[in-house]
């Protein structure tokens, strides 16, 4: 992942983000409740002892979160 912001090209802030459930990615609308169903994806890695959590980059100036899937 470079270190600078693809929409802004400044520099980038490195974190997680993190959740006290699993986080999942659903296409189209939101949902009422957020777990995941057949058609989700779960992208958060969850260990022992820790809450589900995505490396994640943060530009300040553009408002925007990359999150890394590796």
């Amino acid at each position: 992942m470079s270190e600078n912001c693809p929409y802004c090209n400044k520099k980038l802030k490195n974190g997680y983000v993190q959740s006290a459930k699993q986080i999942y990615f659903n296409e189209g609308n939101k949902r009422v409740f957020a777990s995941g169903d057949l058609k989700s994806k779960c992208i958060s890695d969850l260990g022992f002892l820790k809450a589900p959590s995505v490396k994640a980059y943060y530009c300040e100036d553009c408002k925007k979160i990359i999150l890394d899937l590796k």
